[in-house]
């Protein structure tokens, strides 16, 4: 923006800042009378512009270069000429390469695959259907928690029976789409997966923070390694309203307790986990604790919560777990197919059980408020 319009929002959101109805008020009134305490406030906005710069915005250049392809979208729609809808579209995701248009290009994926499943429905075009679908799936994935996204990817003949869980839906297309980047076929699937397995391994706890990420990423879940104080050493966000934090002190020594500092520190993630990301407010967080030891040390009962403990050889198990299923719809499937690959992928995934909902059962996670004292 030009500098005096920074200038203006940034002074008024600095005086509005936690007034009162009547301080507002007062405010107002200040600002009607033109007054000489007006005229003060207008000096400070005269030096807050001379400290501001202008600079160009990526997002908005993206945004301004694609909007003649929205407008011929719109057009295209309404006069059903659904193939040219569809060019129009993928012509505005090609043109949103920007991370701040992220979301943006998620919206604008959904309505390629709409105007492509309309294509394929009222055209009678052959393959739009699975086009709609891998569409959609993107849109999930640059949305990231918007399930439904994920559950649209399943449309179309090769639909799985009966009722898709929205939360299942979005897991299994983010495990195809990391299935799909380790190939169907070559060495890389063998060689990164055994390179997951090589830092879960590694009781270092660089290696075995990576190699959580990579594991979250088979288990399809959207992975991040955040950094700053106070900030959990992994998070698995499922959808928007689940995800994981996790903890890992593979470091210290079997033998031991769990101390206070440490169950705080774990119980604490949540809190993290619910304000810096894209989580909704009642949106279930589950705090894993991974550690070898298994006795509460002095204090640290007055901070369980509802951590969970999970031993480091149980991610060692799971990663075998997940790697098998991989293996196995790997070997059985292909990329041609996305729908019925997705489909042998969530059976898999269900059948390991290492879907989101069975995953603490699975790692034989006990609540830290279950483990004696020391």
């Amino acid at each position: 923006m030009h500098p005096q319009l920074q200038a203006e929002l940034e002074f008024g959101l600095e005086q509005s800042a936690d007034r009162t109805i009547d301080g507002m008020l007062e405010l107002i009134d200040l600002m009607l009378d033109q007054g000489p305490e007006w005229r003060t406030a207008e000096a400070q906005i005269r030096d807050l512009r001379d400290r501001m710069s202008e600079s160009d915005d990526d997002a908005a250049t993206a945004l301004m270069a694609v909007a003649a392809s929205e407008v011929d979208f719109s057009y295209a729609m309404w006069s059903g000429d659904y193939v040219r809808a569809l060019e129009q579209a993928v012509a505005v995701v090609d043109g949103l390469a920007a991370e701040d248009t992220r979301a943006y290009r998620a919206w604008w994926r959904y309505l390629a695959g709409v105007a492509a499943w309309l294509a394929g429905r009222e055209l009678q075009i052959d393959d739009m259907a699975d086009r709609a679908s891998r569409l959609f799936a993107q849109a999930a994935r640059d949305s990231r928690t918007v399930a439904w996204l994920a559950r649209l990817a399943y449309a179309g003949d090769h639909a799985p029976s009966g009722e898709v869980d929205p939360e299942v839906a979005a897991t299994v297309d983010r495990a195809h789409a990391a299935l799909s980047r380790l190939g169907f076929s070559g060495m890389r699937f063998a060689r990164e997966t055994g390179r997951t397995l090589e830092l879960l391994d590694d009781d270092h706890h660089r290696s075995f923070e990576q190699g959580l990420e990579q594991l979250g990423e088979m288990l399809g879940f959207d992975t991040s390694r955040p950094r700053g104080h106070g900030a959990p050493d992994g998070v698995w966000l499922v959808s928007d309203t689940l995800a994981f934090s996790l903890e890992a002190k593979t470091e210290e020594q079997h033998q031991g307790t769990i101390g206070s500092r440490t169950a705080q520190q774990a119980a604490g993630h949540a809190a993290w986990a619910a304000i810096n990301t894209p989580l909704a407010d009642d949106a279930e967080i589950v705090p894993l604790l991974i550690s070898w030891r298994e006795e509460l040390g002095e204090g640290a009962r007055a901070h369980v919560d509802d951590v969970l403990l999970v031993s480091p050889d149980s991610v060692r198990a799971l990663a075998r777990r997940v790697i098998g299923a991989l293996t196995r719809v790997r070997a059985t499937t292909g990329e041609t197919a996305p729908a019925q690959t997705r489909e042998a992928l969530r059976e898999a995934l269900q059948q390991a059980g290492v879907l989101p909902r069975e995953l603490t059962v699975t790692l034989a996670a006990t609540p830290l408020v279950d483990l004696p004292d020391s």
